[in-house]
């Protein structure tokens, strides 16, 4: 049947119905409900889809929403509870990542300017690791930065403001830290902030610093190069959120695994690594040597 048809059974006017036909079926075909002939007749696909057209049907002479909690939530990744996948920003997630698979080129509909930092250590010989940060909203694993804001003079401005504000008690001083811009790549994706593809300008930047200890804080992690460059690698069981990497390491001389250290950590003594590194052996050799000096002890006084 003529959508316009059904429209006028629905009770529109013949100029009401004319103009609701075309939206009506448009939204019934993107929600892949009907199926659409040459003559612009409409027909369910499926029973399933009819029943659909049925409950929609219902929601609407109840005048009943179908999503809320339109509000801004972090974006997860399945399964999703009820609640999840009827809110608002969810659903549009989901949409936006399936129009996005379908099309590498999809036309992003948010614009933003990013400033991501490396901070790299030696981890296990001359293998550099770099400090991760997690970002509660994304629920993903990052480089320490964020978002250049309008106020923001440059992106390297933004990179030390994101510095002082991420890492715990770092105030960046120009006669100890300095930053290297690495270069700028430009990475369409979906946001798991607002949702939707969003094509983001990264820049890139290097931390060197006579400073000899970074503390990224409780949640941060160390991974090497090899991770940060694996598209769905994990780090403490999360996602990491290094796309725009991928993209700048071919263009960093020697990659980033050749990157020099940021900065220099200070050596401890043989105590305190070992305290650190082999608690049992440690604490197993100190009540030796206690037990030894409590024998020789007993021995001199008898």
């Amino acid at each position: 049947m003529p959508v316009d048809e059904i429209c006028r059974k629905a009770g529109f006017a013949q100029e009401a119905a004319a103009t609701a036909a075309p939206v009506l079926t448009t939204f019934l075909t993107l929600f892949g409900v009907v199926a659409v002939d040459d003559r612009q007749a409409v027909k369910a696909k499926s029973r399933t889809a009819s029943l659909l057209a049925r409950s929609l049907a219902e929601h609407l002479d109840e005048s009943r929403s179908l999503l809320d909690n339109w509000s801004r939530t972090a974006m997860t990744d399945a399964p999703y509870a009820e609640q999840e996948i009827l809110a608002g920003p969810l659903f549009l997630y989901l949409l936006e990542r399936r129009r996005l698979a379908r099309d590498g080129n999809a036309l992003p509909l948010e614009q933003a300017k990013v400033a991501q930092v490396l901070v790299s250590r030696r981890q296990g010989g001359d293998a550099p690791a770099f400090l991760l940060l997690y970002d509660a909203t994304a629920r993903r694993f990052q480089l320490p930065g964020g978002h250049i804001r309008a106020d923001d003079p440059s992106p390297h401005e933004a990179a030390v403001r994101e510095l002082e504000e991420e890492i715990p008690d770092f105030r960046f001083d120009p006669q100890r830290d300095r930053l290297e811009m690495l270069g700028t790549v430009t990475v369409t994706e979906v946001s798991r902030s607002n949702g939707v593809v969003t094509g983001y300008e990264m820049t890139f930047f290097h931390l060197r610093t006579t400073r000899t200890r970074l503390d990224g804080g409780p949640q941060a992690q160390w991974a090497p190069a090899q991770i940060l460059l694996t598209a769905d690698a994990h780090v403490a069981g999360r996602r990491l959120n290094t796309a725009g990497l991928r993209l700048l390491n071919p263009t960093v001389p020697g990659s980033l695994a050749g990157l020099p250290p940021s900065f220099v950590a200070a050596r401890r003594g043989w105590i305190t690594t070992t305290a650190k590194t082999k608690p049992l052996e440690f604490w197993g050799l100190v009540i030796g040597i206690v037990g030894v000096l409590i024998s020789v002890v007993f021995f001199l006084l008898s």
